[in-house]
């Protein structure tokens, strides 16, 4: 749910109010996703991918206590789509800064500037520092 926030967020950027419907439809859609994502892992059966709390620690197998085992071919035949979605989701709120960048004055537009430059950083910065990080890995 945590990831459906930072985009909800610029949709609803800078005053948060909801003046349009385009923004109505993107926060519906950030939402579902949301939602829809979030019960798929709930109900998937299998083991629950975790990260280790320090660094060196060794991964537990912790098996879902509340899996559905007759859901399991649903779960990961909607793995793929949600995914995407998701990741449609997340660049929605840089197109709409974009846009409203593009359509405002004065320091409403300043402020989508600023908005849509984060976002365009966000998407850009992590995929490079991973580059750099396993061609680190191989030297």
């Amino acid at each position: 749910m945590h990831l459906a926030l930072l985009p909800a967020v610029f949709v609803l950027f800078p005053d948060g109010a909801v003046r349009s419907r385009v923004q109505r439809v993107l926060l519906g859609s950030i939402g579902t996703i949301a939602v829809l994502s979030m019960a798929s892992a709930a109900v998937g059966p299998g083991v629950i991918v975790t990260t280790p709390d320090k660094h060196g620690d060794a991964l537990l197998p912790v098996r879902n206590p509340v899996g559905i085992g007759a859901l399991d071919g649903l779960v990961h035949s909607s793995r793929g789509p949600l995914f995407a979605l998701g990741l449609l989701t997340g660049l929605l709120p840089v197109v709409w800064t974009a846009w409203a960048w593009r359509r405002s004055t004065g320091l409403r537009r300043r402020q989508f500037r600023w908005a849509t430059l984060i976002q365009g950083a966000g998407i850009v910065v992590p995929p490079a520092v991973a580059v750099i990080q396993i061609g680190r890995a191989h030297v």
